[in-house]
């Protein structure tokens, strides 16, 4: 059963490093290499990992200790401040620069239908994974309850 479990988990941090990198190639691919590329990937990765357990938290088995539970809450706290300060410096920087600024160049009708694509993406992907990232410690602390109850 372990064993399963352990395929589980493997395979679904490739499908958030697949679905990461199918967000972020086709700019990358069409235009080349741009800032905060590495932010918007774990941004991605993040949202996609954490939803996961938001779901699924019962079928991880590293999930399943009080101790592991409570880390994993504490752990929020850091993504949340990455998060917002993500989606800060991308908002601020298009807002002073424009979205040229973003990839190096100059102001292009393409380049500025990709900066709105990466600045849409970084909200749309870092809106869910804060969103996630403040229910799911709520989740296992509930879990955590039942647990102690003997409800779980």
């Amino acid at each position: 059963m372990l064993k399963h479990q352990v395929i589980t988990e493997i395979l679904w941090i490739l499908i958030a490093a697949v679905l990461a990198l199918a967000v972020l190639a086709p700019p990358i691919l069409s235009v080349g290499e741009f800032l905060y590329q590495y932010e918007n990937a774990l941004i991605v990765f993040g949202f996609i990992t954490v939803l996961r357990l938001l779901f699924f938290h019962r079928q991880a088995p590293w999930l399943g200790p009080k101790p592991v539970k409570g880390a994993l809450c504490i752990a929020m706290i850091p993504v949340i401040l990455f998060t917002i300060l993500t989606i800060n410096n991308v908002q601020t920087f298009v807002d002073a620069n424009g979205f040229a600024a973003l990839f190096g160049g100059i102001e292009t009708d393409q380049i500025t239908q990709w900066g709105r694509y990466l600045r849409n993406e970084v909200i749309f992907f870092g809106a869910g994974l804060l969103i996630c990232a403040v229910i799911l410690p709520v989740v296992l602390i509930i879990e955590v309850w039942r647990q102690v109850k003997g409800f779980a």
